[in-house]
């Protein structure tokens, strides 16, 4: 083998076959032990009170991945509700003024007293608005007052349709 070339070791044939690969789900396999099942009571190794009661198990195990699936969605769906009003209030907020995360975590409170923004729940939201393109985010210097030197500081103003 030349220099340079690839040699395919049982390590990276492993890999190559771990990315081709699906997840088989817990759905997958209970419907799978199903068509075992089914197998079973036509080739007369399992006896049919038997495969009923398993595949009975197996039917209810599937209605509670459903249940837990729709209150995933439910739960999700309110948390996106909540989200989506404070990116609502933070666009609000914005001009074509820069400013920084304090100036409107501060901005929010003072416009809505309930809304309960953190600074890290704004920058959560404006980065999300920044790979929209709804937000345009800006890194500037600002000197320290009453201190040498000056820091770097991100401020965010909303895109315009000239940029």
């Amino acid at each position: 083998m030349r220099e340079g070339e690839n040699k395919e070791t049982p390590h990276t044939r492993q890999r190559k076959e771990e990315k081709t690969m699906t997840k088989i789900t817990k759905r997958d396999n209970y419907n799978s032990l199903i068509a075992l099942l089914n197998d079973a009571i036509s080739a007369g190794t399992i006896e049919t009170e038997d495969a009923n009661r398993l595949t009975d198990f197996i039917n209810h195990e599937i209605e509670q991945l459903d249940k837990r699936a729709a209150s995933a969605k439910k739960y999700a769906k309110k948390n996106s509700k909540a989200t989506d009003e404070l990116t609502d209030a933070i666009i609000a907020i914005l001009t074509d003024e820069p400013k920084t995360i304090p100036e409107i975590v501060e901005a929010v409170k003072a416009a809505d007293a309930e809304n309960t923004i953190s600074p890290q729940k704004a920058t959560y939201r404006l980065t999300k608005l920044v790979e929209s393109g709804t937000v345009v985010r800006e890194t500037v210097s600002m000197k320290n007052e009453g201190e040498k030197g000056s820091r770097r500081v991100n401020t965010y103003k909303l895109a315009s349709d000239a940029e």
